[in-house]
């Protein structure tokens, strides 16, 4: 459990690892990845707006956001400008 609590508009994000290799076995420089990533939801700050929760999976741009070392993980403070949308589960058809 992270013991650190988000304040104005900000959530805290566990990075999801990003893909190294593509399925064809191509090696993808760090360099080459996106502004773009995707976490889960570990901590939401209180009053903010109810559009994610924690356990949300989501997407956000990397740039802007701060870096925290907490109980040995490493997290993302984010703001909510900076979130890009959720991810849900969709019934299979």
């Amino acid at each position: 459990m992270v013991s650190f609590q988000p304040l104005n508009d900000h959530v805290l994000v566990k990075m999801e690892a990003a893909e190294k290799k593509t399925n064809s076995g191509i090696i993808i420089p760090d360099t080459a990845s996106s502004s773009r990533e995707v976490g889960e939801v570990v901590a939401v700050a209180p009053g903010s707006a109810e559009t994610v929760a924690v356990g949300d999976r989501v997407m956000f741009r990397k740039n802007g956001v701060i870096e925290i070392e907490e109980e040995g993980f490493t997290y993302l403070l984010v703001p909510f400008k900076d979130l890009l949308g959720k991810y849900a589960m969709v019934d299979a058809i």
